[in-house]
């Protein structure tokens, strides 16, 4: 079985984030998950398997980013175990206000990959985020 997630930022909804789950030998899918956040959203989402903790439930991981510079990172299990209008326990979320780092120029240019978060400035500096690595509350920095 091969599964893909398909993820969208809609323009007339900036904060709000839609994800559904997508397999090659199904109709399409009317049952997703819409992440709701405070502020609008930088045009940058990554969704990747959650290689390292299969075994605990959780199945993808989920990276963005608001335009004032807060990153999130979500550990999500099957979209389908998630009913209306859920609330993410604390264990599943990791918050961290990138512009909380003094001496940095704006944010230019963001990428990811499981395990960490990149972030480029106009200044030309790039710093690397490990969100959540050590512990599911305590983001870290490299």
């Amino acid at each position: 079985m091969v599964y893909s997630c398909y993820r969208r930022i809609h323009k007339d909804h900036p904060h709000a984030l839609e994800i559904q789950e997508l397999c090659g030998y199904k109709e399409f899918s009317k049952i997703g998950l819409r992440i709701i956040f405070p502020e609008a959203l930088c045009p940058f989402a990554l969704i990747c398997k959650d290689e390292a903790n299969v075994a605990s439930g959780n199945s993808y991981l989920l990276y963005t980013l608001t335009i004032s510079g807060v990153a999130y990172l979500f550990r999500l299990k099957s979209i389908y175990s998630y009913a209306s209008c859920s609330v993410f326990p604390p264990n599943q979320i990791t918050e961290l206000n990138i512009q909380s780092y003094p001496n940095y120029g704006a944010i230019t240019a963001v990428a990811a990959a499981a395990g960490c978060l990149v972030i480029g400035r106009n200044d030309g500096s790039v710093s690397i985020f490990q969100l959540g690595l050590h512990e599911p509350c305590a983001p870290g920095e490299k």
